[in-house]
């Protein structure tokens, strides 16, 4: 689980959403990655956009108010549609966010160097898998300075089932209960 991972900012842009971040959940430290690499993370990255200078101006009121009348658990989707949709605000949050997932994707393969690949799961990926097959993501995933070669030589995979948690749990719970009743057959 790395979601608690710090949230490393890149441009000066994603340093104005750490400082967003900070004040939105009176964190002076640090904000985790998982506050932007998620769903709700694509709502903050939104919600900061919505406020920011650069973005303000550009928000589509009708929207905003769909959005905002939304439960929060379905509000990214409603952004990811926006986005789908040609609305610049909703696109540059998707941009965002592929690209700090990508760069998280980076800081990951230079960690542990899987050199037999490294698998991208879970349900936004495998909904949105463009948002990992495109330039955003693979240019933050192997942007890492003089590391950068190391990097791009670990090759990237994406899952595109959305329950390999479960199927996981699943396969370990099975192997468990298999090595049980093992042991009991060899006690009798």
């Amino acid at each position: 689980e790395g979601g608690p991972a710090e949230f490393s900012p890149r441009t000066e842009l994603t340093y104005d959403l750490l400082l967003f971040l900070k004040r939105k959940f009176a964190s002076h430290h640090r904000v985790s990655v998982e506050r932007v690499v998620s769903g709700p993370g694509l709502e903050n990255v939104y919600e900061f956009l919505r406020a920011h200078w650069a973005f303000r101006e550009r928000v589509d009121q009708r929207l905003d108010g769909e959005v905002h009348a939304l439960p929060e658990f379905k509000r990214a989707a409603r952004i990811a549609k926006g986005a789908d949709a040609g609305d610049h605000v909703c696109e540059m949050a998707v941009r965002i966010f592929s690209e700090c997932y990508g760069a998280e994707a980076g800081v990951l393969a230079l960690k542990f160097l899987p050199y037999g690949g490294l698998y991208i799961t879970g349900g936004i990926a495998a909904k949105n898998p463009h948002w990992v097959d495109n330039g955003h993501f693979m240019a933050a995933y192997g942007d890492k300075g003089r590391m950068s070669p190391l990097v791009k030589s670990v090759p990237l995979f994406l899952v595109l089932t959305e329950d390999t948690g479960e199927r996981g749990a699943r396969f370990k719970a099975v192997a468990l209960l298999s090595e049980v009743k093992a042991k009991q057959g060899k006690d009798v």
